[in-house]
């Protein structure tokens, strides 16, 4: 049985993996959905990745994409119909982009995580400090995020609905964009947990609006895959051929063996050699995983950092 070249890593709540889901629909793709665990341990995915807990993360056979940054540029170049930049220049969407997984989501998901204090267990507190490197925090300090977060939410909310009032339909004008994605993601995740918050959206009817035709873009077609079906792909696959580096490698760590981590949070390193860096693309070889063998495991290199392992 054929199954499609994309295979997803995420869960149905993460507001990440949104993002991607939409564009699997903006370009009308094929895709297969693995579910992993919302916290470590995730035993099918970390062996994948070598230890990058974040999430979505996308395979394509041996070849491992982490973070939606890297993700949505890979997708691009190789399923270019249906452009996520929607006939905009790049840079001012990926601008925005910036802005929106930034200053604009960080007050949503901490509101949201501090309206669900008592309805979300400890485990799942403790997993997200462990991602920020942060020792686990008593239940009333996260409740105390609430009302800090609030201002933060609306002020930015009001630039959305401005947005909109003047470019309208979608944030950039006529075409949908993935700025229009990165900024609905956040919004999404206001419905996604028990506690909703939801609420806080009702002086905002074009916003409103503009997320009904957002959620119409759909996530394309779907088919289920069994997380032990994607293990036993990525052990039949090999790596795909490296590109040639940029000639001005800003790391010049090419060929050595390094570590890899977000500069933000989810602090675990991923070990291995350097093969390839070239335009916010870098590429490392995991030799002789158990079980799975040679595995290539791709990060953008914004927001990464690179160290050599003495």
């Amino acid at each position: 049985m054929s199954h499609p070249e994309l295979i997803l890593h995420h869960y149905p709540t993460s507001p990440f993996s949104e993002k991607v889901r939409l564009v699997f629909g903006m370009k009308a793709l094929d895709w297969a959905s693995v579910f992993i665990p919302p916290i470590m341990p995730k035993p099918d995915f970390t062996p994948l990745t070598g230890g990058y807990r974040k999430t979505p993360a996308m395979q394509v056979g041996s070849d491992i994409y982490c973070d939606t940054r890297l993700i949505i540029d890979w997708l691009e170049q190789n399923y270019p119909e249906n452009s996520v930049y929607g006939g905009y220049p790049e840079g001012m969407v990926k601008a925005l982009v910036t802005w929106a997984e930034d200053q604009f989501f960080f007050p949503f998901a901490r509101y949201m995580m501090a309206i669900n204090a008592d309805h979300v267990g400890s485990a799942l507190h403790d997993d997200r400090a462990a991602m920020l490197g942060n020792a686990p925090q008593p239940l009333d300090r996260i409740k105390a995020a609430a009302p800090r977060n609030l201002p933060q939410m609306h002020i930015q909310l009001a630039w959305v609905e401005s947005m909109l009032a003047q470019n309208g339909p979608y944030l950039l004008g006529s075409n949908v964009s993935l700025a229009d994605i990165a900024v609905y993601h956040s919004v999404w995740f206001l419905g996604m947990m028990p506690v909703s918050g939801a609420d806080q959206l009702t002086h905002y009817p074009r916003l409103l609006d503009w997320m009904k035709q957002v959620e119409q873009i759909g996530h394309g077609t779907m088919s289920k895959m069994d997380s032990k079906q994607a293990l036993a792909i990525a052990a039949e696959s090999t790596p795909k051929p490296f590109a040639q580096s940029n000639a001005l490698c800003p790391s010049g760590l090419l060929h050595r063996r390094v570590g890899v981590k977000p500069a933000d949070y989810g602090v675990d390193v991923v070990e291995g050699t350097l093969v390839y860096e070239g335009s916010n693309h870098i590429t490392l070889l995991r030799e002789q995983v158990e079980n799975l063998g040679d595995i290539a495991v791709h990060f953008p290199q914004q927001q990464y950092l690179i160290k050599p392992i003495k």
